[in-house]
């Protein structure tokens, strides 16, 4: 099953991306634990930042409806959400390192339950154990270079 790093940390102005992430999460869980009594392995694939065609669609998208998604409440959110998209672009892994590792979750006789790929994703994997208050200030630090810049 094929998720997000957003599925385990929540960025700022992706909510609905990251309950979308986040519901895999449980349905893997869930699915993993049922199917087991089948001999059936449910294995999670959870990529950071991969180059793809979304975030270009996002991009044009974001520049068609501008009057939309620029609001009262959230004035912020176009310019952040164009300067994050083109660090998407630079930044992403290649769409071959999950490729390479659902094949290899395929293959192993005993794959484990979460593959993460990507940047940050070995971070992400490790931070379990802290608590929500420092992950919140980790995650507002991530982004606000972008939000700095994209108001300024």
């Amino acid at each position: 099953m094929n998720s997000s790093l957003a599925g385990r940390v929540a960025p700022p102005f992706s909510s609905q991306y990251c309950a979308s992430k986040f519901a895999l999460e449980g349905l893997s869980d869930s699915l993993r634990r049922e199917l087991k009594l089948h001999g059936v392995r449910v294995v999670l694939i959870e990529p950071g930042y991969i180059k793809s065609e979304i975030s270009p669609k996002n991009i044009v998208i974001v520049n068609q409806n501008e009057a939309l998604f620029n609001g009262p409440a959230y004035p912020e959110f176009v310019p952040y959400r164009k300067r994050l998209m083109e660090y998407e672009l630079t930044a992403g892994q290649s769409p071959l390192l999950v490729a390479k590792l659902v094949d290899e979750a395929i293959r192993s006789p005993s794959p484990r339950v979460r593959y993460t790929v990507g940047g940050e994703a070995w971070l992400v994997s490790k931070i379990w154990w802290v608590p929500d208050s420092v992950i919140d200030w980790l995650a507002v630090r991530r982004v606000r270079p972008f939000f700095d810049s994209s108001t300024q």
